[in-house]
């Protein structure tokens, strides 16, 4: 099937698939889940392993960020028109070459996303922001905007993502789903600015002195990092990971920003073996945050009191993800042979899980305790496994 590409609002979703495993060709097929057809077909010739796929609200335009010279070169940007199946532009289009001395760490392409029908907004690892309008990309409508920052280039700990899939591709940066207004990690917290006319609209407190507060015994400061993090449907609240330590030693805490006023945020510890560096963190409804995007599958943790509600068990070869409006979207079926059904299913409402929070003992397991389960199953997101050879062993969250 491929990658599944999912709106962040809307009905038109997409499939990303490669028709020749040989050669860099590719087929991008939009669907309306309102209409249940397909609506268009765009062809992408000789097209790197990609790295993020995204459409425009309208379900006109697909962009598609890859590596200019293989999956170890610095990313670029292609835009196709889906009604005429063709490029707007020239192909691997990078909006922040490379000086002629910049250097091993000089800044690159970070994130690029649409704004709204008509405009593309381009993000680079200096935390510099370019809104380009469709189809010439000239003139700008923004031009240069730059963030202050500790002076750290955004995606220092990316590079350690091999995998940089849709679903991985969101660390240090979010959007809102509206995509009026973004937030980046400045070092020393979250810089809030609007995509409309680049201006910095507010900032997060001190991280630094957050983690005086959670680590009082930490000497140094230095192995704090930023993970994940991702607006709410609404844009109200920023929820984000914070981690200290390296290897089997680090600490989590999941921290809730109020974007309408700077105070510190809501914290809660999570287990390190329930957050496993899951590489995204989203939102399904307003009620909870979920990660994924790592070796296990998703946990959903309510932000209302921080505790883990349930595991995501995702369906069968993983395809899913997750709208910034927090709704969920995964394709499975019955059989490898048989065509998938796509689903979306609206935020969950943690009122209606009706089972109580305590761990379930599963006997497969040598009676260990593991997180209550859901799964993403061809009829619908259920309490039990209805497939063949569902994955009971495969990664499940213990206990902390």
């Amino acid at each position: 099937m491929g990658i599944l590409v999912v709106p962040d609002s809307g009905n038109t979703f997409g499939i990303l698939r490669k028709t020749d495993t040989l050669k860099k060709t590719w087929v991008f097929e939009p669907y309306d889940i309102a209409a249940g057809r397909r609506t268009g077909r765009v062809d992408l010739l000789d097209v790197n392993e990609p790295w993020s796929v995204s459409i425009s609200p309208d379900g006109k335009h697909l962009m598609v960020i890859e590596a200019s010279g293989g999956n170890s070169g610095n990313p670029s940007v292609s835009v196709w028109s889906i009604p005429d199946n063709c490029p707007l532009s020239a192909r691997r289009w990078n909006p922040y070459p490379p000086p002629a001395k910049g250097g091993f760490n000089s800044p690159h392409l970070y994130r690029a996303e649409f704004s709204g029908n008509d405009k593309v907004v381009t993000f680079s690892t200096g935390r510099i922001m370019d809104v380009w309008p469709l189809p010439n990309f000239d003139p700008k409508f923004i031009e240069g905007a730059r963030y202050q920052s500790v002076g750290e280039q955004l995606g220092r700990d990316d590079r350690s993502v091999l995998n940089r899939a849709n679903d991985k591709y969101q660390r240090e940066l979010a959007f809102t789903a509206d995509h009026k207004r973004l937030a980046t990690w400045n070092g020393n917290g979250f810089t809030y600015a609007s995509l409309l006319d680049g201006q910095e609209t507010g900032r997060t407190t001190s991280v630094q002195s957050l983690a005086k507060e959670l680590w009082p015994q930490e000497r140094s400061l230095d192995r704090i990092k930023a993970g994940p993090i991702s607006f709410s449907p609404d844009g109200k609240i920023l929820a984000g990971m914070l981690t200290n330590g390296f290897g089997g030693n680090k600490q989590h805490y999941l921290c809730l920003w109020d974007t309408g006023e700077q105070k510190p945020p809501v914290t809660y510890p999570i287990a390190t073996n329930q957050f496993n560096d899951s590489p995204a963190l989203s939102w399904w409804g307003s009620q909870c945050v979920v990660t994924h995007g790592a070796k296990t599958d998703g946990m959903i943790i309510d932000i209302s009191t921080g505790l883990a509600k349930r595991q995501v068990m995702g369906p069968t070869y993983g395809k899913y993800s997750y709208g910034r409006d927090g709704r969920l979207w995964y394709a499975v079926s019955d059989d490898r042979t048989e065509k998938p059904t796509v689903h979306v299913v609206d935020g969950l409402n943690l009122n209606q899980l009706k089972e109580p929070d305590d761990y379930e003992l599963i006997a497969e397991l040598k009676q260990e305790y593991f997180l209550r389960r859901i799964w993403l199953e061809p009829g619908g997101v259920s309490r039990k496994p209805v497939r063949h050879n569902p994955p009971l062993t495969r990664d499940l969250i213990r206990r902390p």
